[in-house]
């Protein structure tokens, strides 16, 4: 049964069979009581996504072997401590959503042709995990779109740096991350990324703020002054083309950060503030004509405020 529908599903008929065979194989992870069928049915598989899936330790089903998977997505899975996956080297996409830090990224490390890469963490991260992040984010010579929450950005910021970042993801086209505007070394150490990724066109960023932080916020002024030395940005942004800033509230240190972007984007097209809370007319009006006044290095850039979540 398992092995026949995900033999299908690997030679692609269509989506929909693809997505009840994904849903079918989920089940029988769990719950299969002859695991050896449906490692032979999963050797098979090219995408696999698993969603709200618990995981259990057992001495039958320990490891799942995937030498063929190009596209894996495991969001918000339970138990994924207890997941030993083995995956293909042609390992091309792969999004990791989770409430805690438990799956064991290591087994990863080794994906040297990830072109996608999504890490979202709702609570803190160890600090252990820093070594193992960084070598999984920092080491894909052919990663062009990255995705990272603020948890993830706290854990890589933590280690003060002094003299750039000792890595430049030169492939690297799209970035989308959270960003805690509260904190000094989250946005310093986002600037350094922005040194490091030469070739990025678009930029999507969330912000948050500090009061979901355990630390705490630093004061505004501080970290203002922090951001006007010459050498947070220490190179123009050439290539990059749209900037999007969702949940903006128009503080001083947003407006700072904002200020830095438009002055060392040459070749912007478009920037969208995105407002999620509804601002009166009047701090709407002056925070469109702020960043107006702002220096543009790029003369084509195009200012949009949108408001809501969409």
């Amino acid at each position: 049964g398992c092995e026949r529908e995900v033999t299908e599903a690997g030679k692609g008929s269509s989506d929909e069979l693809k997505n009840e065979c994904i849903m079918r194989l989920s089940w029988a992870l769990v719950h299969s009581r002859r695991p050896e069928d449906v490692q032979r049915g999963i050797a098979m598989l090219e995408d696999l996504r698993m969603f709200d899936i618990t995981f259990v330790p057992t001495q039958e089903f320990c490891v799942i072997k995937l030498p063929r998977l190009v596209r894996l997505a495991l969001i918000y899975c339970k138990g994924t401590q207890y997941l030993d996956i083995v995956v293909s080297s042609m390992l091309e996409y792969l999004a990791i959503r989770e409430s805690q830090c438990n799956l064991n990224l290591n087994q990863f490390i080794n994906c040297k042709k990830l072109t996608q890469l999504e890490l979202v963490v709702d609570s803190p991260i160890p600090a252990d995990e820093r070594s193992t992040y960084q070598k999984l984010i920092f080491s894909q010579p052919t990663l062009k779109e990255l995705s990272f929450c603020s948890f993830v950005l706290e854990l890589l910021s933590a280690v003060t740096v002094t003299k750039g970042l000792p890595f430049t993801l030169n492939s690297l086209s799209y970035l989308r991350m959270s960003v805690n505007v509260g904190q000094i070394h989250q946005i310093s150490y986002t600037l350094e990324l922005l040194n490091s990724f030469p070739n990025l066109m678009k930029l999507d960023i969330l912000v948050r703020n500090g009061t979901c932080y355990p630390t705490g916020c630093d004061r505004a002024d501080a970290i203002m002054k922090s951001l006007d030395r010459p050498t947070c940005l220490d190179r123009p942004l050439d290539k990059l083309t749209h900037i999007i800033m969702y949940n903006f509230g128009g503080s001083q240190v947003e407006l700072f950060f904002v200020r830095l972007l438009l002055a060392h984007s040459p070749s912007l097209v478009k920037l969208i503030i995105s407002q999620w809370e509804p601002l009166v007319e009047s701090e709407k009006i002056n925070i469109t004509t702020e960043l107006m006044c702002f220096p543009h290095a790029s003369p084509e850039a195009h200012l949009s405020i949108v408001c809501g979540r969409s």
